[in-house]
C-alpha cells in the first residue's frame, strides 16, 4: 500500500511546536462515502493538530500528507486490536467466571480495552514527540 493521502489546508494557530490547521474541502469530499466520520460536524471545516518542528506563520498554505500505510495502521490500532481484546475477554470470561457470567465477562472485556487504551495513548504521546509521521510542507 504505497498510496500516499493528500489534502491542502491553511494553518490557523501555531503554538508549542503544534500547528493547527484548517483543511480546505475539495471536490472529492461530497462523492466520498467517509464523509460522516470525517467531518461530522454540521459545517464544512476540518481542523488537525500536527506536531510540527518548522516555522509556519497563520495564513500560510500548507500540504497535509500521510502515506495509506500509516493510515491502515492507525485504523487498526484504534478499532480492530480493541474489537478483538473485547471478543477474547468476553470469550474468556464466560470460560472463568460461572455465575452472572455475560455480566462479568462484558465488565472483563471493557477493562481490557481501557487499559490497552490507556497505554496506547501514553506510547502515542511519547512517540508522537519524536517524530511524525504525516508531512506538511508549504504549497503555492
Amino acid at each position: 500500500m504505497n498510496e500516499e493521502l493528500v489534502e491542502q489546508g491553511v494553518v490557523l494557530n501555531s503554538h508549542n511546536g503544534f500547528l493547527e490547521i484548517k483543511l480546505i474541502e475539495n471536490d472529492n469530499c461530497d462523492e466520498c462515502s467517509a464523509k460522516l466520520f470525517c467531518n461530522p460536524k454540521k459545517d464544512s471545516s476540518k481542523t488537525l493538530t500536527i506536531p510540527s518542528n518548522s516555522k509556519y506563520d497563520i495564513g500560510d498554505r500548507v500540504t497535509v500528507s500521510i502515506m495509506g500505510k500509516n493510515l491502515l495502521g492507525a485504523a487498526f490500532n484504534l478499532y480492530l486490536y480493541p474489537l478483538l481484546l473485547l471478543i477474547s475477554a468476553i470469550f474468556l470470561g464466560s470460560k472463568i467466571f460461572t455465575n452472572n457470567s455475560e455480566i462479568y465477562s462484558f465488565v472483563l472485556g471493557i477493562m481490557i480495552m481501557a487499559v490497552y487504551y490507556g497505554i496506547f495513548f501514553q506510547v502515542s504521546k511519547k512517540l508522537e514527540k519524536k517524530e511524525s509521521k504525516i508531512l506538511i510542507s508549504r504549497s503555492e
